[in-house]
């Protein structure tokens, strides 16, 4: 995510860069600051959801020795296996030692009085089109009593790791999609002049968070730590940074029913058919109850340390690492090279299955 997103969930970032610090002292944290400006004399990095570029733009890196921390183990383990940094080096920020969830949490109950939510960025990466759809077919089949509100300001962001992805304007998209279809009762709601904390007193009765992302930035979700903080439930994929949750009110499906926004849109309204049929079997895993604290690297890096990975990966991938050293995304996404990597990316934010 890029700092210059004018939405609910951009802007709760900052509250996690905060209690980053809190827990680091000095800190960089390369997602946010200006491109090209020089950070020295920092103690520790903190790599957001650009992780998989972020770490070759070797010219933005401190010139001193540093801790680097990632927000979940699936990252460091992207960094690991798929780069080949040294385990010893990447260090873990536990999400319960920056958000500390509520000591009392509201029991699980998905029944037909529901109303599921959602919070934070709407767009094409958060596959809102299947959220809608989903919804729908949980009014029509199961019950009319179910509805949908969202959170959040619209963007056109689609999935960087996914090619052939225009979309528009995404707006317009949502929202003829939702006049098009024939809402047993209640149409979803979206409110978008709420602040990151203000959407919380705005949580419907009987809610359930709910999301369907399968974004390869999906590294930690702030919106997942403040509803923790406040006891609510949630409904979550297997993915990235939400395999990191914990909780009785948790609950946890496979990513692999989501239907992406770059699909066709009879695929994802087959998947969301088929998904609002798993959730009326309650089809979906409570996540293991035990968490790991925050795990401190015993080791610290520095650009040289980063300049020999650099050369390692071109060994390792060709070519292709040179579009992310020149910041070019697209062109690293577009390549044999780079859909290999993403491919072998998403199998590890799957995790396995607590």
């Amino acid at each position: 995510m890029e700092m210059n997103k004018k939405d609910v969930s951009a802007r709760s970032m900052t509250m996690l860069e905060e209690r980053a610090s809190a827990l680091l002292g000095n800190i960089w944290v390369p997602d946010w600051n200006q491109m090209y400006e020089r950070h020295d004399n920092v103690s520790s990095v903190l790599l957001m959801g650009s992780y998989f570029e972020k770490i070759f733009h070797l010219e933005d890196w401190p010139d001193s020795d540093f801790s680097l921390y990632v927000l979940s183990p699936q990252v460091k383990a992207v960094l690991v296996s798929l780069y080949g940094f040294d385990s010893q080096k990447v260090g873990v920020l536990s999400r319960y030692e920056m958000f500390h969830p509520s000591s009392q949490e509201e029991a699980f109950c998905f029944h037909e009085e529901t109303s599921l939510y959602y919070s934070g960025r709407i767009s094409p990466q958060k596959n809102i089109e299947f959220l809608v759809l989903t919804a729908f077919y949980l009014q029509m089949i199961y019950s009319e009593k179910i509805s949908l509100k969202m959170f959040g300001e619209f963007d056109s962001e689609f999935h960087k790791d996914i090619l052939n992805c225009p979309f528009g304007d995404y707006r317009t998209r949502i929202e003829k999609l939702i006049e098009s279809l024939p809402w047993p009762s209640e149409k979803p709601s979206i409110q978008n002049d709420l602040n990151e904390t203000q959407w919380l007193e705005h949580i419907p009765p009987n809610g359930i968070f709910i999301s369907c992302s399968n974004l390869i930035s999906e590294d930690f979700s702030v919106v997942a730590a403040q509803l923790q903080g406040a006891g609510k439930s949630m409904i979550v994929p297997s993915w990235g940074g939400f395999n990191d949750l914990r909780g009785a009110n948790v609950r946890q499906y496979s990513v692999d029913l989501i239907g992406h926004s770059h699909e066709d849109f009879k695929v994802q309204n087959q998947k969301a058919k088929k998904f609002a049929a798993e959730l009326m079997k309650e089809n979906y895993h409570l996540p293991n109850n035990s968490f790991e604290p925050t795990y401190v690297p015993s080791e610290t890096m520095n650009r040289d340390y980063l300049n020999e990975k650099i050369i390692e990966n071109r060994i390792r991938y060709g070519q292709a690492v040179d579009f992310l050293i020149e910041r070019n995304l697209p062109a690293f996404s577009s390549s044999e090279t780079g859909q290999l990597f993403f491919k072998r990316c998403r199998e590890v934010f799957k995790g396995s299955r607590r």
